[in-house]
């Protein structure tokens, strides 16, 4: 076994233990016998055991050990192993780090090429060089030895969890190594099913409201419903139409129960209580401002000793929520989240000095795209317009201020919006007519294709 304490390989009699995992992996646990007893050497197998036993599959297919020392020395990869130092673990336990840095070892021990791992180095550096930086200064500072190990984590987070994650740092992670992406998706592909394992692909996706407005006589209501059994902290983002993050304070009178947390999210002090509601409201002041808003939820959950641990949870399902637009002119009209679509259809109709309609389409995804939005009649298509959205970006228009060729004085018919292949975009569309007070929304009907 390897001992950092000494820095150096070392011969001793250690307890030895195999733990077998639901995939059908195996890995022998080698624990040094400076441990007093072999019941306590297995309680720190079986401690870490499970921990290793959480890491996807594809990184464990070459941990056929693991060894398991007192001391505060950094763990270990490589060598069909993973090292640990049970007073760093302990450590990482508190911080909440273990798991991320379990991670990062056994993907030394998988995916290295000097330690036969399935990455093929000569490709790698293609990504390497084609990204042109690094994830982190670790990587930049030892590239042939640590970039693998480092940019696995951030792939995990932006590909499986990112629901759970900020948007700032999704957006980060895609902008800063979209080929070692793309080369981690292709080497996966080519694995079995379940190679991620326990770990499965995050299709939950947050409360999406795809247009809200404060300023110049209009405001928005978020009403939110925890329907989880667990209390919950919303973290809500308000994203103007270019896809940036918008201060709250810029929208919101941050008193209160409320905060601003670090990455930007507006949120509580006092968490939700199940089936409880929380209304947030913009102020109203100043010019008008427009764009849309994410809601995550984090849940509380008790451990074993009974104290408060915050999951985050970016389950759309936990909170349930309407954004009601008020405007004095016009009334109140009442929203819900908007499911994410590749192409939608909606009714649209006008008329001159009466009703009108005006859809407002969010782009989903980090990279910018052009949604392809099309004037129908009976089924014809009277007109294409390509509205581009920035990543994270929104906008809103009405059928005139689309349709510029068409005319659409005396208009009833409908408006089919549909995304580049791959993509996704959330959508409203709402019929306005000042002069009869009409102020509603319209289904947004998905589209088979």
């Amino acid at each position: 076994m390897f001992d950092r304490r000494v820095g150096d390989w070392i011969t001793i009699d250690a307890y030895l233990f195999m733990a077998r995992f639901d995939d059908g992996l195996t890995a022998e646990i080698q624990v040094n016998p400076e441990y007093d007893s072999a019941s306590v050497a297995m309680a720190e197998a079986s401690k870490y055991g499970r921990v290793v036993g959480q890491i996807p599959t594809v990184l464990r297919t070459n941990v056929e050990t693991v060894w398991i020392h007192k001391g505060n020395q950094p763990l270990g990869g490589g060598n069909d192993n993973i090292l640990i130092h049970t007073d760093h673990a302990e450590n990482s336990i508190a911080r909440g780090f273990l798991e991320e840095e379990l991670v990062h070892e056994a993907a030394h021990t998988s995916l290295d090429p000097p330690w036969m791992g399935i990455v093929d180095a000569a490709e790698w550096r293609v990504a390497q060089t084609a990204d042109g930086n690094f994830i982190s200064d670790y990587a930049r500072d030892h590239p042939e030895r640590e970039d693998i190990a480092e940019s696995f984590l951030p792939y995990l987070a932006v590909r499986y969890r990112s629901a759970r994650v900020s948007r700032p740092y999704v957006r980060k992670t895609l902008e800063a190594m979209p080929n070692r992406i793309a080369y981690f998706d292709r080497l996966l592909q080519a694995q079995p099913d379940e190679s991620m394992q326990p770990i499965t692909m995050d299709l939950r996706q947050p409360l999406i409201f795809a247009h809200f407005g404060n300023g110049g006589s209009f405001t928005s209501d978020l009403v939110l419903l925890n329907v989880d059994p667990s209390a919950a902290y919303p973290a809500i983002y308000f994203y103007d139409q270019m896809g940036e993050t918008i201060d709250p304070d810029l929208v919101v009178d941050v008193t209160d129960d409320l905060e601003v947390r670090e990455d930007g999210a507006l949120s509580v002090r006092t968490a939700m209580e199940p089936l409880s509601e929380l209304v947030i409201s913009t102020h109203g002041r100043g010019e008008l401002v427009t764009g849309s808003v994410t809601v995550f939820s984090d849940i509380v959950r008790f451990n074993l000793a009974g104290d408060k641990n915050r999951e985050d949870a970016g389950d759309a399902g936990r909170i349930g929520g309407v954004l009601r637009f008020d405007a004095p002119s016009l009334g109140v009209a009442g929203v819900g989240s908007s499911a994410p679509a590749s192409d939608v259809i909606f009714p649209a109709r006008r008329k001159v000095g009466g009703i009108n309609t005006g859809a407002a389409i969010r782009n989903l995804g980090e990279n910018p795209i052009k949604v392809s939005c099309r004037l129908m009649k009976g089924g014809a298509v009277l007109e294409t317009a390509e509205i581009p959205l920035a990543g994270n970006g929104q906008t809103a228009k009405f059928i005139h201020e689309l349709f510029t060729q068409t005319d659409t004085s005396d208009f009833a018919g409908s408006v089919r919006c549909t995304a580049p292949e791959g993509e996704r975009f959330a959508s409203v569309a709402l019929e306005l007519d000042s002069g009869n007070r009409i102020f509603t929304t319209l289904p947004v009907v998905p589209v088979q294709r």
